[in-house]
This record gives C-alpha cells, sequence and structure tokens, in this order.
C-alpha cells in the first residue's frame, strides 16, 4: 500500500510539473492582465485550480490498479 502511494505521488508531482512552464507563462500573463481588467484574476485561479484537479483525476486514473490475481501460465504439450 505504500508503494502505492508512494508512486500516486510522485506520478501526481510528475504531471502536475510537466506543466510548470505552462502554469508560469499563464500565470504571468494573468497577473499583468489583472492590472488592466480585474476577472482575468479570477479566470487565472480556476484555470490554476482546475489543472490541478485534472492532474490529480488522471494520476489516480493512471495509478488505480485492480488487484492482480496470481495466474498460472500453461503452455500447450506437443501431441
Amino acid at each position: 500500500m505504500k508503494n502505492r502511494m508512494r508512486s500516486a505521488l510522485a506520478c501526481f508531482l510528475l504531471s502536475f510539473f510537466a506543466y510548470f512552464r505552462y502554469l508560469l507563462i499563464l500565470g504571468a500573463a494573468l497577473i499583468i492582465g489583472s492590472f488592466l481588467f480585474h476577472p482575468l484574476l479570477y479566470a487565472g485561479i480556476l484555470a490554476l485550480v482546475l489543472d490541478v484537479i485534472f492532474s490529480i483525476g488522471i494520476t489516480v486514473q493512471v495509478t488505480m490498479v485492480g488487484p492482480v490475481f496470481k495466474q498460472d501460465f500453461t503452455f500447450q504439450k506437443d501431441p
């Protein structure tokens, strides 16, 4: 269970920081734009929150694996 949590955390951090450049550019543009048009600040915060939610959702879907049952593989014998 600990390994699954560690891999989920690692996958989340990797998927979140994969968007780091995008978030940095988006954040800078929205902060500069918020001086001219105030609702851009709220749109920027909403975009960042949605990005975090989608990153968590993708991480959970990727790392949630059902229990793996032991399977015996038998090879067909030659006749």
